[in-house]
């Protein structure tokens, strides 16, 4: 028995309607998706940043910052570790696992004070392994970060002055921390 030609078109418009009907439904549980999977994406980017940071700041890196400093312009143990940390934060933003937003929020000042403070002391390195000084492989990823922040409005080199205004604060900001955990575990006794 065959269905009269009208049962049959409304039958084809009922499944177009819920076929339509269905693509709608499933289009936007895809956005949630989408949305959830890139809300868990940047959480993790942010825990990242955080971890970064709280290493960057730890005692024992605040220790090495103002080894460093105090050792400025040679270039010593402690700041190839903080390059070595830089090296490490760039390849990590090239790689999407943290936002340049981030990486300029958290370590702006101390990867260009880093950056010009040792910058001729990076150049001898590179030109004593061979490498061009300006080019090399030594730090490059690091070298790479610094020239993209550069690009962003505000931002400039670090002339002689700032640099050794930031050691200062490095050295002094070592001497607090450290004082404030000593007072920490003498208050605990």
């Amino acid at each position: 028995m065959k269905l009269p030609t009208w049962i049959q078109a409304l039958s084809a418009a009922l499944t177009a309607l819920a076929t339509v009907a269905l693509l709608f439904v499933v289009k936007n549980e895809l956005r949630f998706y989408q949305d959830q999977l890139l809300d868990t994406q940047r959480g993790r980017k942010v825990d990242k940043m955080d971890a970064l940071s709280e290493r960057f700041n730890s005692l024992e890196m605040l220790s090495v910052r103002a080894e460093a400093a105090k050792s400025h312009p040679s270039g010593t143990l402690p700041v190839t570790e903080i390059f070595d940390f830089f090296e490490r934060l760039a390849r990590s933003e090239q790689m999407g696992i943290v936002d340049t937003d981030d990486v300029d929020y958290y370590f702006h000042d101390a990867l260009f004070l880093y950056w010009y403070g040792w910058h001729d002391w990076l150049k001898k390195t590179r030109v004593a392994q061979g490498q061009d000084p300006d080019k090399g492989d030594l730090y490059d990823g690091y070298q790479r970060l610094v020239t993209m922040l550069l690009k962003r409005p505000g931002a400039h080199p670090l002339n002689e002055a700032e640099v050794m205004n930031f050691l200062k604060y490095e050295t002094h900001r070592f001497e607090t921390a450290k004082t404030i955990r000593e007072a920490a575990v003498l208050s605990a006794k």
